[in-house]
């Protein structure tokens, strides 16, 4: 076993809470880890529906998350948003949901973020690009889930990811003391790999 927006109109948008997850910006100057950034996310379900601990999983998302790269982040980001039914389908479609948002998230801070050199201002505007790039195609890749034309979203998932790294990899290559690229992390490469491997459970 492997370690670790909108909806369209249709069926999927009753299935999810619609508070999707995103991710805190670490406060302290050591780089920010998966657990650091779980331990957030367990911080925001307190506030939105009471204590993580009281969330039942389900066997059935447990087993779909196991074939993840990230089943942790798969389980903790997921299982908020499914209401009811349990399946490969609904949980891809919630997974999609979350990188979603992060995504959205990532591209608000970058628009927020002040000039502070053409170097950094430069970086960040090839950020977004990509990140609008991923954005797009996870919108499409949600709307070809109601269509059932899986083989679209595998392709479109991957540009995703393809994305989502390119622009983390600018994020991080920034070498100056006047950005600090953890204000940047989040769980966006997880969850989106994560959409990926979900996605390979589906036959076309």
């Amino acid at each position: 076993m492997m370690s670790k927006t909108s909806y369209p109109p249709s069926q999927a948008s009753a299935q999810f809470s619609d508070t999707p997850y995103t991710a805190s910006s670490p406060s302290d100057a050591s780089a920010p880890t998966t657990d650091d950034a779980l331990g957030s996310f367990s911080d925001f379900l307190k506030g939105k529906f009471g204590d993580n601990s009281k969330i039942k999983n389900s066997p059935g998302l447990e087993q779909i998350c196991a074939k993840t790269h990230h089943p942790d982040v798969c389980i903790a980001t997921i299982s908020p948003l499914l209401k009811n039914k349990v399946d490969v389908v609904h949980v891809l479609q919630a997974a999609i949901a979350v990188t979603t948002q992060n995504v959205k998230m990532i591209i608000s801070k970058i628009e927020k973020h002040p000039h502070v050199s053409s170097e950094v201002t430069s970086s960040l505007k090839e950020c977004k690009e990509h990140y609008n790039k991923a954005l797009a195609n996870l919108q499409k890749a949600m709307t070809a889930t109601q269509s059932k034309d899986f083989g679209s979203v595998n392709a479109m998932l991957s540009s995703v990811l393809a994305d989502v790294s390119s622009a983390e990899s600018k994020v991080h290559d920034l070498k100056t003391p006047a950005f600090n690229a953890d204000n940047f992390y989040s769980l966006v490469s997880l969850t989106a790999s994560n959409c990926l491997s979900i996605a390979s459970l589906i036959r076309n």
